[in-house]
């Protein structure tokens, strides 16, 4: 059913800045006064949410389709598909769009700004990546506010369109495509503007470590074998060494600094049936770090799934033709200290999935994957 919205105002976070970092402009943004009845639903709050979105594009909870949702530890997407595309074809199938909703705990404004403005600028230089949906308000950023008795929380939303196609299994056919198509994003993020803070994001890494270690202190001996105690132990003391080797070094004298994704894996990868284009989505984790922090990534994933798959010599064949692409693209070389940023930044890679599944097997995967 529809919800009834009443409108008051708050101050919110404007997406017309200067910088990604300093001063917040403050404009007046709508908040929910939410009826009485609605809170005694248990996601009364993510109802409210959904809609306090929809309110600003125009639609209500009866012209959309919801099919799915995917909770992270900083937003919880959802999908849908908007009944009104209907209406303008009605032989074509309805139009997919993820919406997605920033914990007001979880990822900072200024972030979310980031993932917009990046998103908007790749898709104006012709790159495969989502697109961003612009509210009633020529937004692509919907702020807006869920309270009852002068109290209210800010929220922020972003919707992008859906893009068709599916997941690749392997890196095996898609190792050339891949390494052209993400040479070009960073090369195009190499055009956002240098924050004023410059000292690379290593926070949800960091959020990893200290999670893992409060697991190991709310469990006995009894529920956690010792040897997998010392071996996540030494993980974590390994994890944070290289993050603090590489928080206030340069890296290198060719890769440098820059925005990157930070988060390139198979799932985050979509390509056609024709299996003929392929884009890159979940540009959630874009943060300023070193290049080699994304190649570190992706040589992990590439050389960890031809190893399995076809031995290591195959791993090796795979990365370096990966690199060979990559920089060829990009029109970089690397230097002695760029090869060991990539091995490091990889085995960082290595060992916050490990720190991750650990933390999923012990204390179920609520524990990090929760809107906050």
């Amino acid at each position: 059913m529809q919800i009834a919205l009443h409108m008051t105002e708050v101050a919110i976070l404007t997406d017309n800045r200067e910088h990604l970092d300093g001063h917040v402009e403050v404009l007046p943004a709508k908040v929910a006064q939410l009826p009485q009845k609605l809170h005694e639903s248990p996601k009364w709050k993510e109802k409210a949410i959904v809609v306090g979105v929809l309110n600003q594009y125009g639609l209500s909870l009866n012209d959309i389709e919801t099919e799915r949702e995917y909770r992270g530890d900083m937003n919880t997407t959802y999908y849908f598909r908007n009944k009104k595309d209907k209406n303008q074809d009605p032989k074509e199938d309805l139009n997919g769009y993820y919406l997605r909703v920033y914990s007001r705990n979880g990822k900072a404004s200024d972030l979310v700004y980031l993932e917009s403005r990046a998103l908007r600028l790749l898709q104006s230089n012709g790159l495969p990546t989502p697109n961003p949906i612009s509210n009633l308000n020529g937004d692509s950023i919907s702020t807006f506010g869920i309270g009852n008795n002068g109290d209210s929380e800010i929220w922020l939303a972003m919707v992008t369109e859906e893009i068709v196609g599916r997941n690749p299994k392997h890196y095996d056919k898609i190792g050339k495509n891949l390494a052209e198509i993400s040479a070009k994003i960073q090369s195009s993020l190499f055009e956002l503007p240098t924050p004023l803070n410059k000292d690379p994001d290593y926070s949800h890494i960091k959020y990893i470590c200290s999670s893992a270690r409060e697991v190991m202190k709310n469990n006995s001996k009894d529920e956690i074998d010792f040897q997998l105690k010392l071996y996540i132990f030494r993980a974590i003391s390994e994890l944070e060494f290289l993050i603090k080797k590489y928080e206030n070094l340069e890296v290198g004298h060719n890769l440098t600094h820059g925005f990157c994704h930070g988060d390139y894996h198979l799932l985050n990868l979509i390509e056609t049936k024709e299996g003929d284009k392929l884009s890159v989505i979940d540009f959630d984790d874009i943060r300023w770090r070193p290049i080699a922090f994304c190649l570190g990534g992706l040589v992990w994933g590439i050389a960890k799934k031809a190893h399995y798959m076809h031995g290591p010599e195959e791993a090796k064949l795979q990365t370096k033709q990966f690199l060979k692409t990559y920089l060829k693209t990009l029109n970089k070389d690397l230097t002695t200290q760029d090869i060991l940023s990539i091995t490091d930044f990889a085995k960082i890679r290595q060992l916050y999935f490990l720190l991750m599944a650990y933390i999923d097997y012990i204390d179920g995967s609520d524990s990090i994957n929760t809107l906050r």
